[in-house]
C-alpha cells in the first residue's frame, strides 16, 4: 500500500473515532438531560416556617411518613403524600400532613404550642380545707395545688382558718416541672370560759384542763368542750380557733340535771298542762330535778284536777290523774212536741228533763213535716238549764231560708219569686195584633218559684246529652229540641241535685206530671206571661219592655234592619247588633230581672196547647196541667220576629216539632207542697 492509501485509511479511522465520540457525547448529554428532567418532575422542596418566634432557633423537622429527607427546616421529597413532625425546645411536637399539591407551593406554616410548666404546691399542714391563691386570685381548695403555668413569675399563697397565711414567689420555665412547699404557722389562740354556777370541770378534746372560770391557750383548730358539774346537765360544744378569730369567749348557764315524768290519765281525751304549758298526753317530759312542778288535767264534764310534784335527779316518775265527773240538768220543751236525740242517740220525746255530764252536748229535735232544730249546750254542774224550742214547718223554713238567687249544677242562674200574684193572660178583642187563640184568662199564682234568668244554653244542655265529654262553652240558647227532650233534661237535672222529678215517662213517652214535685220543669204559660208582662211592674204591660209600640233600642235580639231580605217582616230603624241567634244575656233584663223574654229564641212552656176558650169569670189558681198533650204551647218572640203581633207577650203558638228558633228556660217550685 502506497503512502497515499495509508493516509486515506488513517483519515477514515480518525473520522470514525470522531463520529463515535460525538455519538457517545450526544448519548451522555441526552442521559444527563433525561435524569435532570426526571429529577425536576418527581422531587420537590418544602420550606417549613415555624411560629412563634421563640421556637425558630431550635426548630427541627423530621419526615415521619413518605419519601423525603429533612435538613433543618428544609425538606426534599419525592412526589406523593408526606407526614412531617415539627418540634422545638419547650414546645409540643406538631405533625403536619403535606399533600403533593400543597408541597408544590414550597412552604408549610406550622404554629407550635408552648409546653407549660408543671407546678405542684404543698404545705406542712396538709389540710383539705386549705385555700390556694395564685397572684391573689382564689383557684381551688384542697391539701395540694397542681396547675400548669406559662413562662413568668407567680405568687403562690395558701390560706387555712387554723394557720397564718403563707406565700412564695416562683418562676415558671417552659416545659419544666417544679415543686413548691410552704410551711404555715399554726394560729396561737386563747379560750376564756366561765359558767353559772362556776366550779364546773372543763374537758377539752377529752382531756380535763381545769375548772371555771378558766383561761387557756389553744392552737388553731377544732376543739370539743364539755362542762360538767354535779346536779347539772353536762354542756358540750365544738369551738374553732381561727386566724380571723383567735380568741373564743364562752359563758355557760348550767341547767339542773333533769328527770322524767309521764302521766296516766282517766278518762282519756282531756287537756294536760305542766307548769302552765299544754303538753301531749302521751309525751314523756324531761323536767329539772329539785324544783316543784305543777300539773293540771281538765276534761269537759269533769272537775279539774291539780297536783304538785318534785323530781330527784335522774328519776323517772309515772303520775296517775283520775278526774271526777260532774253533772247538770237540762229541761227540754218544744212546740209542737218532738223527738229528742242527744249526741246522736234517741232519748225520748219533749217535754223531758235530762241529766247529762257537764260537757258540750248536741241536742237535736225532730218531727215529721218540720225543720229539725239542733242546739249545742254545756250543762252547768249542779244546775238546771231550760231549753225551749219552737219548730217551724219544713215548707215555711225552706221559704224563709231560700236564697234570692243561686246557680245550679250546670251553671243556670235562677231567681226566686216569692209572692207572684195575679196575671190576666191573652188580649181583649180589638187590640192591635191580637190573634184568635189569645183567650182572656185570669190566673192567681200563689206558690213561690225559681225561674232561670237565661234560656238554657247549648253548652249546659250538652252536659245532659254528652256527660262523658268536657263541658262546652257555647252560650247560645239550645234550639232544635223537642218538648220531650226539654222535659227529660229537667228530670235529669232534678236527679243530679236530689230533687223530685216533675215529668213522668213510660216506655219513653210522657204520661203525666207531678204538681207536688220540687224538681225542674218548664214554666207554665201563666208563669211565662206573668214574668214577661207583670213581674216587677205596678201594672201589666203588652210587651216585655212595656206598652210602647216602637221597640226601644236594646230590647232584644229581634228581626232588625240587618235581617232585611231574610225574614218576611223586619223592624224598621231598629238595630240590635246581632244578625242571627246570639249568646244569652247580651241584652238587658226586663223588669222581672230575666233576659231574652223578647227575642233570641222562642220558648217551650209546660202547658199543652189548648184552643178551647176558658169558662168566663173563673180565676185559676196555680194551674199545672198534669196530663200529656200532643202539642205544647210556645211563648215569646225570636230573632226572626218583626211583626207586631209576634212581639206582644200574649202571643202564643202550638207545636209538637222542634224548630231552629225554639229553645226553653227552666223553673222550679221552691217546695213540693202547695
Amino acid at each position: 500500500m502506497n503512502e497515499f492509501e495509508h493516509q486515506l485509511t488513517a483519515a477514515k479511522r480518525r473520522r470514525r473515532r470522531v463520529i463515535r465520540t460525538a455519538a457517545l457525547s450526544a448519548a451522555v448529554m441526552a442521559a444527563v438531560a433525561g435524569v435532570t428532567a426526571l429529577f425536576a418532575a418527581w422531587v420537590y422542596r418544602i420550606d417549613v416556617a415555624v411560629a412563634p418566634s421563640a421556637a425558630v432557633a431550635t426548630a427541627a423537622v423530621t419526615v415521619v411518613d413518605g419519601a423525603g429527607a429533612a435538613w433543618g427546616t428544609t425538606v426534599w421529597a419525592v412526589r406523593g403524600p408526606l407526614t412531617l413532625r415539627v418540634g422545638a425546645e419547650g414546645f409540643a411536637d406538631e405533625e403536619v400532613a403535606v399533600t403533593e399539591a400543597a408541597g408544590t407551593r414550597g412552604r408549610v406554616d406550622v404554629v407550635l404550642r408552648e409546653r407549660l410548666a408543671a407546678l405542684r404546691a404543698t404545705t406542712d399542714a396538709n389540710e383539705a380545707k386549705t385555700r390556694w391563691f395564685l397572684d391573689g386570685a382564689f383557684v381551688m381548695e384542697g391539701a395540694r395545688f397542681d396547675t400548669e403555668l406559662r413562662d413568668g413569675d407567680y405568687t403562690v399563697e395558701a390560706r387555712h382558718p387554723h394557720y397564718a397565711p403563707v406565700s412564695r414567689t416562683v418562676t415558671a420555665r417552659r416545659g419544666a416541672a417544679f415543686d413548691v412547699h410552704l410551711s404555715p404557722a399554726r394560729v396561737k389562740g386563747r379560750m376564756k370560759i366561765t359558767s353559772e354556777p362556776d366550779a364546773a370541770t372543763v374537758t377539752r378534746n377529752g382531756e380535763a384542763v381545769g375548772t371555771t372560770p378558766l383561761t387557756l391557750d389553744a392552737p388553731g383548730g377544732v376543739h370539743d368542750l364539755r362542762l360538767a358539774r354535779d346536779g347539772y346537765e353536762t354542756r358540750a360544744e365544738t369551738v374553732r380557733i381561727t386566724h380571723a378569730a383567735p380568741t373564743v369567749t364562752r359563758h355557760y348557764r348550767l341547767v339542773r340535771a333533769s328527770a322524767t315524768a309521764s302521766f296516766v290519765l282517766s278518762p282519756a281525751g282531756g287537756v294536760l298542762s305542766v307548769n302552765g304549758r299544754a303538753v301531749s298526753i302521751s309525751e314523756t317530759l324531761h323536767l329539772p330535778a329539785g324544783l316543784e312542778h305543777r300539773a293540771r288535767y281538765t276534761r269537759p264534764g269533769y272537775a279539774p284536777l291539780d297536783t304538785a310534784f318534785t323530781l330527784e335527779p335522774g328519776e323517772r316518775r309515772r303520775i296517775e290523774l283520775a278526774l271526777t265527773p260532774t253533772f247538770g240538768t237540762v229541761r227540754v220543751r218544744s212546740a209542737p212536741d218532738a223527738e229528742i236525740a242527744v249526741d246522736g242517740a234517741a232519748v225520748g220525746r219533749t217535754p223531758m228533763r235530762l241529766t247529762l255530764p257537764a260537757a258540750p252536748h248536741t241536742i237535736r229535735l225532730t218531727r215529721d213535716g218540720y225543720r229539725a232544730v239542733t242546739r249545742t249546750l254545756t250543762p252547768e254542774p249542779d244546775a238546771e238549764h231550760d231549753l225551749r224550742v219552737t219548730l217551724t214547718p219544713e215548707v215555711q223554713s225552706r221559704r224563709d231560708t231560700a236564697p234570692p238567687r243561686y246557680a245550679n249544677s250546670v251553671g243556670v242562674e235562677l231567681k226566686l219569686f216569692r209572692n207572684p200574684g195575679t196575671v190576666r193572660l191573652g188580649t181583649p178583642r180589638g187590640e192591635r195584633g191580637r190573634r184568635a187563640n189569645e183567650f182572656l184568662r185570669d190566673v192567681r199564682l200563689t206558690r213561690a218559684f225559681y225561674a232561670g234568668t237565661h234560656e238554657v244554653t247549648t253548652g249546659q244542655y250538652r252536659r245532659f246529652t254528652h256527660p262523658e265529654q268536657p263541658p262546652a262553652a257555647d252560650r247560645r240558647p239550645v234550639t232544635g229540641v223537642t218538648w220531650e227532650d226539654a222535659a227529660r233534661f229537667c228530670n235529669w237535672l232534678s236527679r243530679q241535685e236530689g230533687l223530685a222529678p216533675v215529668y213522668q215517662f213510660e216506655a219513653g213517652r210522657h204520661v203525666g206530671s207531678r204538681a207536688d214535685a220540687d224538681g225542674y220543669r218548664l214554666p207554665t204559660e201563666a208563669e211565662w206571661e206573668w214574668l214577661a208582662r207583670k213581674a216587677g211592674r205596678r201594672v201589666q204591660t203588652r210587651f216585655p219592655w212595656g206598652d210602647e209600640t216602637r221597640v226601644p233600642e236594646g230590647s232584644g235580639n229581634l228581626a232588625d234592619e240587618s235581617a232585611k231580605g231574610t225574614v218576611p217582616v223586619y223592624i224598621p230603624r231598629y238595630h240590635d247588633g246581632a244578625a242571627r241567634l246570639t249568646d244569652v244575656g247580651i241584652f238587658a233584663a226586663n223588669a222581672s230581672g230575666l233576659h231574652d223574654l223578647a227575642g233570641n229564641a222562642s220558648e217551650w212552656t209546660h202547658d199543652p196547647y189548648d184552643l178551647r176558650p176558658p169558662p168566663e169569670g173563673r180565676v185559676e189558681t196555680d194551674p199545672l196541667e198534669a196530663g200529656p198533650g200532643g202539642r205544647h204551647t210556645i211563648k215569646g218572640s225570636n230573632w226572626r220576629s218583626g211583626e207586631l203581633g209576634e212581639l206582644r207577650a200574649a202571643y202564643r203558638a202550638g207545636s209538637r216539632d222542634p224548630n231552629p228558633d225554639l229553645g226553653f228556660r227552666i223553673v222550679r217550685y221552691l217546695d213540693g207542697g202547695s
